[in-house]
């Protein structure tokens, strides 16, 4: 071998020497790094642990707190929209079939309702629920009617279809919506309440209702409406958590009854005199009776405990975590949520139980979102469809009077309060009687509906129109100066007496006459505006006719 070889196989002994100890270096830095961190980490697992177990324990509390939320929501909804389609009079005890059909809908739409009922100042009422209580029944109804003041009271039985089954009468009935707790409290709140949970008196199960007075400004109280709910779909849900299979969950009212269990039939204890109640927090197993203890020492009075409490405790040889706090909204539902699971069954099953969460939440969401594209427009078509014939004039499709004058006597206080102007047109169409007596009211009822599409034609989006009564027409324009409005109202006129009207009959010529004012400080109510403006109309029709004659002032007009 010669000494230049040599020299050459010495310098790449020395380069895999360096490359090999630098190599190795780096091994024994990530081998320190490695270590450094799985001590770093075993010093800090206990730690880690019971921190990621509490947030498990947060997750399944957040969780069926949200699924309890869908579930309470959709039954104050129905209540409150019930409220106020009995407020607008399209609901009535007076009408008894058109309102248990719309009960009967309702259970329907709303599967998590038990029951809808409406109890008057009269004492009648109307109760429809679900139920089995006959061959082939799905729906039982009961009525408290009053017949030339004689009570009288029956139950019907109806099928999925709601055609009726069976009809009982009850003479020995005394029951008194007007005694029952949930209308008492919406009367002295007159707004709507949710009652303390309680135990239904038909199906014998923990429930609580949300309640909605019916008040007149005359009258004041009329009745209350009511929407029942079972809370055992709660308990299920519990039963089904992972958390709640390995240690133990529970709803309690703050008083310390019982709402939902993991074992819903541990729910209820029979009393003395046969009755049913709700079972007390310390009447459950030895489990929670021992991660509640240190929860009743610090907070006797669970009304107190307003903010997430952690617990650590020990049951039959093993160490517990839990978690307390508040439920949904405390001032309707009242509710402490618990959830307490053996610390060491999260080393094994805190990555599950975090997929298990996950996808509980996305299964949620997913649920959620179907009901909500399909039973949402299901759910609204009925009460869009009752919402328009509330407010329409069912021939013009325009405002009905009632709407127009809420809508107006908004406008008269905004007037009053910014100090903007604010005028009005009334309108009458010319010798519409000749009309109706020599082609009909078929061809009667064209003109109206052609002469309000050409008025609404004629106005801006901001300007109200209704059909007042009869042929004739209001309009209110927000912003509008008493000039500017006898322009408008001579538009309108031109309008409808510038081009004859199509009708089945052949083209028939329409002429208007208008009446027009504004709105003075002195006036408080909408009608004055109104009749300041009909006194003006009636000018126009006894001086000829097809013109539009406007007020100035209280005591000067100006055609």
């Amino acid at each position: 071998m010669s000494a230049s070889h040599s020299k050459t196989m010495h310098r790449w002994l020395g380069r895999r020497a360096l490359i090999l100890t630098m190599l190795l270096g780096l091994l024994f830095l990530e081998v320190i790094t490695v270590t450094a961190v799985v001590v770093s980490q075993q010093v800090k697992t206990n730690k880690a642990l019971e921190t990621h177990t509490r947030q498990l324990l947060q997750d399944a509390i957040n969780v069926t707190r949200e699924n309890a939320r869908g579930f309470l929501i959709p039954a104050e909804n129905t209540a409150l929209l019930t409220q106020g389609l009995f407020s607008r009079q399209i609901l009535s005890l007076d009408q008894p079939q058109e309102l248990e059909h719309y009960f009967l809908e309702q259970l329907k739409i709303v599967p998590q309702i038990d029951g809808l009922f409406y109890g008057d100042a009269q004492g009648r009422f109307l109760f429809t629920k679900h139920s089995q209580g006959k061959t082939g029944a799905q729906y039982v109804t009961k009525v408290i009617s009053l017949v030339n003041g004689t009570r009288q009271v029956y139950r019907i039985w109806r099928d999925e279809e709601y055609t009726e089954l069976v009809r009982e009468y009850d003479s020995n009935d005394t029951f008194d919506p007007r005694q029952r707790p949930w209308y008492q409290r919406a009367e002295a709140r007159m707004s709507p309440i949710w009652t303390d949970p309680y135990v239904f008196f038909t199906s014998q199960q923990p429930g609580l209702t949300v309640a909605a007075p019916i008040i007149k400004e005359t009258n004041g109280l009329i009745g209350v409406i009511g929407v029942d709910i079972e809370l055992s779909a709660m308990s299920h849900f519990l039963a089904k958590q992972k958390i709640a299979s390995l240690g133990g969950a529970v709803i309690v009212h703050q008083n310390g009854d019982t709402l939902a269990y993991p074992n819903p039939e541990k729910l209820l204890k029979e009393t003395e005199d046969k009755r049913f109640r709700l079972v007390h927090l310390d009447e459950l197993d030895a489990l929670t009776t021992s991660a509640t203890r240190e929860l009743m020492r610090r907070h006797p009075d669970l009304s107190t405990l307003n903010e997430v409490y952690y617990d650590k405790f020990d049951a039959g040889g093993d160490a517990y975590l839990s978690i307390f706090m508040p439920f949904l909204d405390q001032t309707k539902w009242p509710w402490i949520m618990g959830i307490y699971a053996p610390k060491k069954q999260f080393a094994e099953s805190i990555r599950e139980g975090q997929r298990q969460s996950l996808i509980i939440a996305i299964i949620i969401s997913i649920v959620i979102t179907l009901a909500a594209f399909i039973l949402g427009p299901l759910f609204m078509r009925p009460l869009t469809t009752l919402q328009k014939q509330a407010e329409q004039d069912s021939l013009t499709k325009l405002l009905n009077r009632r709407s127009f004058l809420d809508l107006a006597s908004r406008l008269l206080r905004d007037a009053n309060d910014k100090h903007t102007s604010l005028s009005a047109i009334m309108l009458d169409i010319d010798k519409f009687k000749p009309i109706n007596d020599t082609h009909g009211h078929q061809v009667g009822d064209e003109v109206l509906t052609a002469v309000a599409r050409r008025l609404k034609r004629g106005l801006s989006d901001h300007d109200l129109l209704t059909r007042y009564g009869g042929e004739e027409f209001a309009i209110l324009l927000p912003v509008t100066e008493i000039t500017q409005a006898s322009t408008i109202a001579e538009r309108l006129r031109k309008l409808i007496a510038d081009e004859p009207f199509l009708t089945e009959n052949g083209p028939i010529p329409i002429t208007i006459s208008l009446g027009v004012a504004e709105f003075d400080p002195s006036m408080e109510r909408i009608q004055e505006l109104l009749n300041a403006a009909d006194q003006r109309l009636l000018t126009a029709k006894r001086t000829g006719r097809n013109r539009v004659v406007a007020a100035e002032s209280k005591n000067r007009a100006i055609e």
